[in-house]
């Protein structure tokens, strides 16, 4: 008994057995259900015929792709014997209700984006740079529906674009089952609570901090602008560019390097390619900090050159 048969799906060829001239009475439903990313023969109409092998290979015959989980498709029955089962099984003669479109649903399960969200958490603690118990995560859109096979499946959470990501977010969800992909994306608000430098007493504006000026205290970061200063050395010998009240979290926004050149200042630059290095002079038209890029006029040829600053009146152009 045949109980192997190869086909190639989509395009209609297949390696079968002669069965002879018989005939086969087909049944078609007006709708059906599958739970399965083909419809096969078996599952929209019922067969009747003579051999049992005939009818078992008809029962395993692919109709074609079926809609997406939760969706539906119609197969228009008269097509489908004309142009694909005919011309497989040649010397069967088919009869039945084939004036029929059958509509042909998907089962599905249907999930929710915050069904997941441990999986997002997950996700966020292996890679972001937050401390365990530092991040938690709210998704936004959790309502949002969608369904899936009744199988296995892999998901995978994606789209950190920092290392520190806090606030709203988006981040995508990715479900694989039987070689389809589904991506949801997913509104995530990302909460932070992790120690950072807060000044212990009102710095004023124009005051280079020291280390009494400074303590490290938990904060909620979660929709904190700027960047905040994580260590004391970090703040420690920059200058506040703003009043800074007592409490508050020191950033950058709210200090800076002291400049080691300023706007107007001769600086030498060395401009390096390959293995050669050149010295020439330039005067500064911005105020810089060591390893910032600021812009320099050229000495001699007067054009405007951006260049790193390596020290007091030092500089360097890659």
């Amino acid at each position: 008994m045949l109980r192997i048969i190869r086909l190639i799906t989509f395009l209609g060829i297949a390696i079968l057995p002669a069965f002879g001239r018989q005939t086969v009475s087909l049944r078609f439903h007006d709708s059906v259900t599958v739970r399965d990313t083909v419809i096969r023969l078996g599952d929209i109409a019922d067969i009747a015929g003579e051999s049992a092998d005939l009818r078992e290979t008809l029962v395993q015959t692919i109709v074609g792709e079926s809609a997406p989980a939760g969706f539906s498709r119609r197969v228009q029955a008269a097509d489908f014997l004309m142009f694909r089962l005919k011309p497989l099984f040649k010397g069967i003669d088919f009869n039945g209700n084939s004036n029929i479109k059958v509509k042909v649903a998907t089962h599905g399960i249907l999930r929710k984006a915050g069904d997941f969200d441990s999986a997002v958490a997950d996700y966020l603690n292996r890679n972001s740079g937050w401390k365990t118990g530092q991040v938690s995560v709210a998704i936004q859109n959790g309502s949002k529906s969608f369904y899936t096979y009744d199988g296995p499946m892999e998901t995978a959470v994606e789209g950190l674009r920092t290392s520190l990501p806090r606030g709203l977010k988006p981040l995508q969800l990715t479900v694989k089952q039987f070689g389809r992909v589904q991506r949801i994306p997913l509104e995530c608000k990302i909460s932070v609570n992790a120690p950072v430098v807060v000044a212990a007493k009102t710095i004023s504006r124009q005051k280079v901090i020291g280390s009494g000026d400074l303590e490290l205290r938990t904060q909620d970061l979660t929709d904190f602008p700027g960047t905040p200063f994580f260590s004391l050395s970090e703040a420690l010998g920059k200058r506040a560019v703003q009043d800074i009240a007592s409490g508050s979290v020191v950033s950058d926004r709210a200090a800076e390097a002291i400049p080691i050149v300023q706007k107007g200042d001769p600086i030498s630059i060395e401009v390096v390619r390959g293995d050669a290095r050149v010295s020439v002079m330039a005067v500064a038209r911005e105020n810089g900090s060591e390893g910032q890029m600021i812009w320099v006029e050229n000495s001699m040829t007067h054009r405007l050159v951006r260049v790193t600053v390596k020290g007091p009146g030092y500089g360097i152009l890659l």
